[in-house]
């Protein structure tokens, strides 16, 4: 059955804009590749090639995935074949920060790229503006060993297909959810029964008012599905929940949780 759906959402990929870009990519021909020579570089393509593999990865990995795909592999062919086959580089995709230089759709088809150039071995995506839920099921069906995943600004996707897709990455120690719609308190709790390890919990929400959380008890209701639900929380933040805080939150704070609470959205 897995093998079965996970072939059905290929087949359903493959016909979108961003899954030809990357079909094309693992089509580029090394060999067409600007040379270093014709670029204005400080490192030269002979010293580049001195280096030990184990600096190369390192200077990739401190590069981002947005600066390989999009500069580094353009310009000489062994940086493209060291990104193509070093799944290293990809165990951590950070995909904030990238100043809306590029499109919604081009951010997609780079994010695509990377994940499938981690071999399975993504540990950490972070992405700011751009995420859908095509996406969101790209990655859910590419890597299950996740464990620090943050969008930021994600306002798109939808809360269902965000649910469904950390409920498929059971290794989740951290989750950042800035600037992202209020979701009801179940979502929290399905997030905390599903992340079992979860250890950083980072929630700064664009309040919406739920007419039957009116109530003080009420109102509290997500700070108890995470108490309930999320046991071994080292950092909690929650911004914009409209925390009360009076009467029994459900949240025991002990020495090792660090807790920030505003009522403020940041």
């Amino acid at each position: 059955m897995g093998k079965s759906k996970r072939g059905e959402h290929k087949t359903k990929f493959e016909k979108m804009p961003l899954s030809r870009f990357l079909l094309d990519w693992e089509k580029l021909d090394t060999n067409a590749c600007v040379p270093l020579s014709c670029h204005k570089v400080v490192i030269t393509k002979t010293k580049w090639m001195e280096l030990p593999s184990d600096i190369l990865l390192m200077i990739f990995q401190k590069m981002g995935a947005i600066s390989i795909l999009t500069k580094a592999i353009l310009l000489c062919r062994d940086w493209l074949e060291l990104a193509r086959n070093e799944p290293l580089i990809w165990r951590k995709v950070d995909m904030t920060c990238h100043g809306k230089k590029f499109g919604s759709r081009y951010l997609q088809d780079i994010a695509c790229i990377a994940v499938n150039w981690s071999a399975g071995q993504l540990e950490e995506f972070s992405a700011e503006g751009f995420v859908s839920d095509d996406l969101l099921q790209y990655l859910a069906d590419s890597t299950s060993n996740l464990k620090s995943f943050s969008l930021i600004n994600c306002r798109k996707i939808s809360q269902e297909a965000l649910e469904k897709t950390i409920k498929r990455w059971p290794l989740l120690e951290e989750i950042e959810l800035t600037r992202y719609w209020m979701c009801p308190p179940e979502f929290y709790q399905t997030i905390g029964l599903s992340c079992p390890q979860l250890k950083c919990f980072r929630l700064n929400t664009i309040y919406i008012e739920f007419p039957e959380y009116d109530d003080i008890d009420k109102k509290d209701s997500i700070a108890k599905c995470i108490g309930k639900t999320m046991h071994n929380l080292c950092s909690l933040q929650l911004i914009g929940s409209r925390l009360t805080m009076e009467g029994d939150a459900g949240i025991q704070v002990s020495d090792r949780l660090s807790s920030t609470y505003s009522g403020k959205a940041g």
